[in-house]
């Protein structure tokens, strides 16, 4: 009894638990403000239609069916810009297909994976020197193109550390990363077969992707506000359920290009 009335006393000395004001704001409007970011084949402006296309898109809309809210795509971003536009409340949550990573953990909460993403080196068409293994690349005179700040840099510090780095403006495209390498600038970028296919298809026998094993693979996540928990909490439940009950795998099968797009999160157990 002494022990109850204790432990009473000590929760009602105790402060009480902050509020996640961006789960106070949702709950009160009943919409969830994404912020995207032109990406294909995640979400990309239908030309004709204006509407917005992409498995993030459809994956997003069914989160937001399951807990009774609206989703407004009003705010679009940018890669280099989605902590600063989540913290500065321009955006509830960053729509998109963000590689989780230590970097961006210092800035934002990540839900759980929706997909895992293979990272593949990508040469010109005529380069052999990956064929036999990737520590090839692990060379001074080895060059591959990345984005400043972005995850790849960090890839090649680890595990290709004497390559050299050809760092592009965060703001560049990375259309633009092809480019170096199909002009000699650089001998390899590092980028998930999504994003290399557009160009693959618009360059044909330009580029090729070293297929024969991924040099990382990236849990996506949404992205959202530091304090953001109570949000956090409800999309992990939401995503969790639309995993295991074959929503995910339905809409990412829609988009798909090729067998090396994306993998699937493991579930937990299988039913018999």
């Amino acid at each position: 009894m002494r022990a109850a009335l204790a432990l009473c006393c000590l929760f009602l000395a105790c402060p009480a638990l902050a509020a996640d004001p961006v789960m106070e704001r949702v709950n009160k409007t009943q919409v969830l403000r994404c912020g995207w970011v032109s990406h294909f084949p995640s979400s990309t402006k239908n030309p004709d239609t204006d509407a917005l296309e992409g498995y993030v898109v459809d994956l997003m809309e069914e989160a937001g069916r399951r807990m009774g809210l609206a989703v407004d795509w009003a705010h679009e971003t940018n890669w280099p810009l989605v902590a600063a536009d989540l913290q500065a409340g321009k955006c509830d949550v960053a729509c998109a297909t963000f590689w989780s990573n230590p970097l961006a953990a210092r800035h934002m909460l990540a839900t759980r994976p929706f997909l895992y993403q293979p990272l593949f080196f990508v040469v010109r068409a005529g380069d052999t020197r990956l064929d036999a293994g990737l520590a090839a690349a692990n060379d001074p005179a080895f060059t591959v193109a990345v984005l400043e700040g972005d995850a790849p840099q960090d890839v090649l510090r680890v595990s290709y550390p004497r390559a050299r780095v050809h760092a592009l403006p965060p703001s560049a495209e990375f259309d633009q990363l092809f480019q170096e390498v199909a002009s000699g600038k650089a001998d390899a970028t590092l980028a998930a077969a999504p994003e290399t296919g557009p160009f693959l298809k618009s360059h044909p026998g330009v580029l090729k992707i070293v297929a024969a094993r991924p040099v990382r693979v990236y849990a996506n996540a949404l992205q959202l506000p530091q304090g953001a928990v109570d949000l956090k909490n409800a999309l992990d439940v939401t995503l969790r359920e639309m995993e295991m009950d074959g929503t995910t795998a339905a809409i990412l099968a829609r988009y798909a290009q090729g067998p090396h797009d994306y993998r699937l999160p493991a579930k937990p157990y299988h039913a018999e």
